[in-house]
């Protein structure tokens, strides 16, 4: 199989660096994520396999993310045979990469996967801190379990630990990567309420709109409560536009769901948030809020209503979820998304339009 094709005169042909041709007949190609492959062909014929190699990095960012997913949905799988088989490789890097999202479901792509793993190094790993005389320090040892991986060992495991820490065995090793020390919401809580429709009927509907201050995008989160008393977040069309833009956005998803009201922060552009909302659709009901509290104390009450399992995800809001499950109180940046989402659902839940603030109704 690995044997170079050649020619009759015995001269190499078609290997290079991004293409290998072999006697069988097999062409392999080598390519970046980045690089534009759609219509990628030999002669007349298109991939019959695709194999995504590592495609998640440490320190993707949600935009980086979303980036990846869009070259491969539309540059890279289209341009498979019709037969093309596609297999994705790689260990748990982050909450939200490409690769937990094939793993959990939240992927509406390559919709007939078979997913194996993850697969721990160490099954029913046990470790405990000791003193070690001969290093004069403590040591995190291995206590029990069960290597999985051929090569190695609960030896090479406990050398790995020794070397780089437990911290890093666990990201690497045994895929622990999905909460983010001190996030509010952890993905697999977020996983545990999701569902996969709304109730038919709801008490109330609010859209949430959290304007950009600077940032990029505008949070823009819709959610009703149900006659069970729980929240479902129903959409999130956040993002860019021009004030006009963004807020046609609001009015379009405020008449489909047939909502309530319309809760806006006014903290940042204030009078130009109920200008424009004014602007669109003078019929609104919008309450403007402003935020006495910081964003951390705002965001608990709600951050508990999840843990008791009283707010739903209808489908996944990807990026929203990864605003939510990597945001910690104190953090400079302020996620847009997570911002409406709490404002909605304070004011579904909580009885009021968020806590200590002053609130006027347009």
């Amino acid at each position: 199989m690995a044997a170079r094709k050649v020619s009759k005169y015995g001269q190499v042909k078609g290997w290079r660096r991004d293409r290998l041709y072999t006697a069988s007949g097999l062409v392999v190609d080598a390519l970046g994520i980045d690089t534009a492959a759609r219509g990628l062909k030999v002669g007349r014929f298109r991939p019959d396999m695709i194999i995504f190699d590592d495609i998640d990095g440490r320190h993707d960012s949600a935009r980086t993310t979303r980036k990846k997913i869009e070259i491969i949905t539309d540059s890279i799988l289209p341009i498979g045979a019709p037969h093309c088989a596609v297999l994705v490789i790689q260990n748990r890097m982050i909450p939200n990469g490409v690769v937990r999202r094939l793993e959990d479901g939240r992927a509406d792509f390559l919709v007939r996967r078979i997913v194996s793993g993850p697969h721990p190094g160490v099954e029913g790993l046990r470790v405990k801190t000791v003193f070690d005389e001969d290093l004069g320090r403590n040591r995190t040892v291995i206590v029990g379990g069960r290597a999985t991986w051929k090569g190695q060992s609960l030896e090479a495991c406990q050398h790995f630990i020794d070397r780089f820490g437990l911290r890093s065995f666990k990201r690497e090793c045994q895929h622990e990567v999905d909460d983010v020390d001190g996030a509010l919401w952890t993905l697999n809580g977020i996983n545990a309420n999701r569902v996969a429709r709304p109730p038919k009927r709801f008490k109330r509907v609010v859209v949430g709109v959290d304007p950009s201050g600077g940032a990029a995008e505008v949070g823009i989160v819709a959610a009703g409560l149900g006659y069970d008393g729980h929240a479902y977040v129903l959409c999130d069309v956040s993002g860019r536009g021009k004030p006009r833009q963004w807020g046609r956005r609001v009015s379009l998803v405020y008449h489909l769901l047939k909502a309530d009201r319309v809760v806006a922060e006014k903290n940042f552009g204030g009078d130009m948030v109920e200008a424009t909302l004014k602007a669109v659709d003078r019929g609104l009901p919008v309450t403007m809020v402003n935020a006495s509290r910081g964003k951390d104390v705002r965001a608990e009450p709600v951050s508990a209503l999840y843990d008791d399992g009283l707010v739903h995800h209808v489908g996944v809001f990807d990026e929203l979820e990864t605003e939510m499950t990597t945001w910690r109180p104190g953090d400079r940046e302020s996620p847009n998304r997570m911002d409406a989402l709490v404002w909605v659902i304070t004011a579904l839940m909580l009885g009021t339009t968020g806590g200590e603030v002053s609130a006027d109704v347009i």
